[in-house]
């Protein structure tokens, strides 16, 4: 187990902005919280070594700091290796040409696959390899970090789209999407307040 990180990095390396990965680092935890979920652990274990809170790799229990996009990748493939006994996903993957020379390859040092599957996954996201998307739907925030309002992407949704503006039916779509999409917004960025005020959690749980 892990002993948590006083110092909080961030990874220049890293496709999706600090605020996003720490988006999903929250709820991830809320959902190791809620449900004991391996894969949830294992998405909460990723984003915390990636963000210097949690000093051993999720995978690998690799110890060097701080984590590189070197070390991203190995790591990666070591989750990708647990996580395909079979050899699947390695079939065919852009994975095996490359190297990692700048560190030393470390196997995964225990395994379960859901756990090992959700490392892979969150590291594909947090490295862009193969456009992977989030482990979770993610708030939309404006730039200070609060959550956007129905009026807020409304408007924006209008600006980007102006010719929608003259037809009344296109106009209450993108009205009802908004409204939609800002009721999903204060959703999870409630959940992400309440899992912050019941502490960081850097000892998840690490399935075996």
């Amino acid at each position: 187990m892990s002993a948590p990180s006083t110092t909080v990095t961030e990874p220049r390396w890293a496709v999706p902005p600090v605020a996003a990965l720490d988006d999903v680092r929250w709820l991830a935890l809320a959902e190791v919280r809620r449900t004991q979920s391996p894969p949830a652990a294992g998405i909460h274990a990723t984003l915390c070594w990636v963000r210097g809170l949690r000093r051993e790799a999720p995978v690998s229990e690799r110890t060097e700091r701080p984590v590189t996009a070197a070390l991203a990748e190995s790591e990666l493939i070591a989750a990708m290796i647990a996580g395909d006994p079979d050899g699947y996903l390695l079939d065919g993957s852009r994975l095996l040409q490359r190297t990692t020379r700048e560190v030393k390859f470390r196997p995964a040092v225990a395994s379960h696959p859901g756990y090992d599957l959700a490392v892979w996954n969150a590291l594909r996201w947090v490295t862009g390899e193969g456009g992977q998307r989030a482990p979770y739907r993610l708030p939309s925030r404006n730039p200070d970090g609060t959550p956007r309002t129905a009026d807020e992407l409304y408007r924006d949704a209008l600006a980007a789209h102006p010719v929608y503006a003259t037809v009344p039916e296109s106009r209450e779509r993108l009205r009802n999407e908004a409204d939609q999409e800002a009721r999903m917004t204060r959703y999870l960025a409630d959940a992400i307040t309440d899992a912050q005020a019941r502490g960081p959690g850097t000892r998840p749980l690490r399935a075996s």
